[in-house]
């Protein structure tokens, strides 16, 4: 029996689009489909061209895919390229101002840049100082969060000389990682990725600058907001493609939470499902505790799913329970809601909102996915601790450090855990 010949790049956006185009008929043999989808330049193996084919090849490569994949996983790529597109933009924008804009800095373009390295640099070097205390899985995640925006700030920037002060900061900052004891991996990785941009930027500044700017705008204008639907198109092999939003109702007076979730995740947990995690849900009734029963409200997440999403949903889903701890003044007026999401299923994070450090309210933040969810001010946070530390334990005391620090250093700030004690600081 002969091998069906391989498949052809024309092939594969052939069939990515017709995915597309049964899934949306308006959109069906529209040229407007195949040209947004080749901005990405999954359909070829040379060096990307531009910045959405860079974040396209950086996905694939994190994931850990070799070879060729098939049309639907090309296209759950595409979607989770948008979302990390449509995140980075807002989260820089909100943090610096219109830096893809023509005439950003003012004269001087590379501000928002050097900022960013130079806070970064601060961070690695406090991470030396704390060296055998540091969670290196958070410090390897915080280098890459550093690194995507720094190279996005200056991709999208006027910087003469662009190639050298991005070669300067990144001999710096790999040093200094090698001697906090992070792994460069990654990092090293993301940064030798961008070097074709780069190139195409020495050679002709001004187009490549444009060309990185014009895909910044239709990520701004929603070009590829009908792509965002396939993001979990790997997990469900027929295309659940409806975004999941999540109503949050108040559990009924006298429920007990745990009770009540165990119940959820017998009732609809797909066998090869996550495990439930109880101790998780005793996170939850410490802070209960700690934060005075009489100030807090447990909530339940309304899924439209009959049956809960795997550990890497997109959304935060039906899984999660909520405490809600309410603020008031002195005279006793309401000023505010702070929430914390936690679901007692393994795999799933937890996502705190603190009403004095964030723009929006907690339910808006928790509607949208969750690397939205992040960017808009939401503190993600893992079940792990230290060598030698409960995890359960370590997740409630990280969680109690991010409500006594301040508004600034909740949005901005890096956990660490105090030596010698149970508890953490955020710096």
């Amino acid at each position: 029996m002969q091998n069906p010949p391989p498949t052809t790049s024309t092939d594969l956006l052939d069939q990515v689009t017709l995915l597309i185009a049964e899934d949306q008929p308006h959109l069906a043999y529209t040229d407007e489909t195949r040209t947004v989808l080749r901005h990405f330049e999954a359909f070829h193996d040379g060096a990307p061209q531009s910045y959405l084919g860079y974040r396209y090849r950086l996905r694939v490569l994190f994931d850990g895919q070799r070879g060729s994949l098939p049309a639907v996983d090309v296209l759950r790529f595409i979607a989770m390229t948008v979302d990390d597109g449509r995140s980075l933009r807002q989260h820089l924008n909100k943090k610096y101002g219109p830096f893809d804009e023509p005439g950003f800095g003012g004269g001087q373009p590379d501000n928002a840049y050097v900022d960013e390295a130079t806070e970064f640099l601060a961070k690695v070097e406090s991470w030396a100082r704390w060296k055998h205390s540091v969670d290196t899985a958070t410090a390897e995640s915080e280098t890459l969060s550093h690194l995507e925006n720094m190279i996005a700030l200056l991709l999208a920037s006027d910087i003469s000389d662009a190639s050298e002060v991005h070669d300067y900061f990144m001999a710096e900052i790999f040093k200094r990682l090698d001697d906090a004891g992070i792994s460069t991996t990654r990092a090293f990785i993301a940064n030798a990725l961008i070097q074709p941009l780069l190139d195409d930027r020495a050679h002709d500044s001004g187009r490549a600058v444009q060309k990185i700017r014009a895909q910044f705008r239709d990520l701004r204008e929603g070009r590829y907001d009908f792509l965002r639907r396939y993001e979990d198109s790997l997990a469900h092999r027929k295309l659940e493609l409806a975004e999941e939003r999540i109503d949050f109702e108040v559990l009924p007076p006298g429920t007990d939470p745990e009770a009540y979730a165990r119940r959820e995740h017998r009732r609809t947990a797909p066998q090869s499902g996550p495990r439930f995690a109880p101790e998780k849900l005793q996170v939850l009734k410490d802070l209960e505790h700690y934060f005075g029963p009489e100030r807090c409200q447990w909530l339940h997440g309304k899924s439209s799913r009959r049956t809960l999403p795997g550990p890497f949903g997109t959304n935060i889903n039906g899984s999660y329970l909520v405490l809600l701890i309410r603020h008031v003044d002195r005279s006793g007026r309401h000023i505010g809601d702070d929430a914390i999401a936690l679901s007692p299923l393994t795999g799933q994070a937890t996502f705190y909102v603190r009403h004095d450090a964030v723009d929006h309210s907690w339910k808006e933040i928790f509607s949208y996915p969750k690397r939205d969810a992040k960017a808009m001010g939401a503190r993600r946070l893992h079940l792990k601790g230290p060598t030698g530390w409960d995890p359960a334990t370590a997740l409630r005391e990280r969680l109690i450090a991010l409500a006594q620090c301040s508004p600034r250093q909740f949005r901005e700030g890096t956990i660490f855990p105090v030596p010698g004690s149970h508890k953490y600081t955020v710096t």
